[in-house]
This record gives structure tokens, sequence and C-alpha cells, in this order.
């Protein structure tokens, strides 16, 4: 049980280091968009969790919350025109969530994540951000 909570807390630390470094803007002169999007997960809008775009091209990743089904960047924190792996993760109250029912002897709740896995890790989802597009974009995750 010590293990599960080790890597919870292990986690959630590189969660938080995560969002420290989101808005470190490595070239401000690059153009940035605005992007929105909508996640479903089995054909519902996915309740709460957190979409981060990774660049390989050295443009900046950016992460924001997942609320509703709903996801926004602005113009001020968008995104670089480019190619990204797109990975969606659920966000800390679900680990909250979990250390409780860990400590109280419940099932763990991470055994049966909101998010698949497949959809944590790069690879799984993409997008293009293009200059001449609208970057309204819909991923449609599935449990299966």
């Amino acid at each position: 049980m010590n293990t599960r909570i080790d890597k919870i807390c292990c986690f959630t630390a590189l969660t938080v280091s995560s969002f420290m470094l989101i808005g470190c803007d490595p070239d401000p002169t690059v153009e940035r968009l605005p992007v929105t999007g909508e996640v479903t997960l089995d054909d519902r809008p996915l309740s709460s969790a957190t979409i981060r775009f990774i660049s390989d091209q050295r443009s900046g990743d950016a992460a924001t919350v997942i609320t509703a089904g709903k996801f926004q960047f602005d113009q001020e924190n968008g995104l670089a025109p480019g190619a990204y792996d797109v990975v969606v993760t659920p966000n800390s109250p679900e680990l909250n969530e979990a250390i409780e029912a860990i400590q109280s002897g419940d099932r763990d709740p991470l055994q049966t994540r909101t998010v698949p896995a497949r959809y944590q890790r790069s690879g799984a989802l993409q997008a293009t951000i293009d200059p001449d597009a609208d970057n309204h974009y819909r991923f449609e995750l599935s449990s299966r």
C-alpha cells in the first residue's frame, strides 16, 4: 500500500512541476494562435482533465484544463503553428480521491481512471496548428 501512495505522490510532484513550466515561452516572437476544442470519452463530454500539446519543434508546449468537455487557449497563451502530440491526463482531484480511498482501505480509483492510459502518453492523439485554419479540434477518446 505504501508503494501506491509513493507513486501517487511522485505523480503529483511531476504534475506540479509540469505546470510550473507552462508559460515558459522559449521564443516570445513566435506567432501564437488561439486553439479551442472538445474532448469526449465514450461519446460523453470529459468532465474534468488536463490537455497538453507537446511540440517537437521547440515552439513551446502548452496545457489547459478541460471543463465539461471543452478547452480553450486564447491568442496570448495560444500555440505556435506546427505539429503536436496531444496528451490528456486526469486532474489532481482524482489523485486526492485515490489517496483518501487507499488510506481508508477502499478500492484504488486509479485502477479505473477516467482517462485511459493510452491517452496519457504521447502518440495516441495529434494536432496540427495551422495559421490558415480555425484550429478547433475534437478528440474522441474511447475506454475500449
